[in-house]
């Protein structure tokens, strides 16, 4: 028996609850199964991708960072070329 067995054994002796406890793996099952929607911030909530855009250039410049935009993927190594030239 590996530690770990060991730990697990404790933990279900202290649940009071053996390995086919099927109440318990049906809650748990429907609880992977059910969707649950992530909590939002509220200053991100309800906002356009426009706004979550403008608010994040905010965040970073706050901090001195430097946001340059890329209209396509295919824009990125450029602007980091041309950012590292300058």
């Amino acid at each position: 028996m590996t530690n770990r067995d060991i730990i697990f054994k404790k933990i279900h002796a202290g649940l009071d609850s053996s390995a086919n406890d099927s109440k318990r793996r049906d809650a748990v099952d429907r609880r992977i199964a059910a969707q649950f929607r992530h909590l939002t911030p509220e200053r991100v909530a309800g906002k356009t991708h426009e706004q979550h855009l403008k608010l994040m250039r905010g965040f970073l410049e706050g901090q001195s960072a430097t946001v340059l935009e890329a209209a396509t993927r295919d824009e990125i190594p450029g602007l980091i070329a041309k950012y590292l030239r300058d």
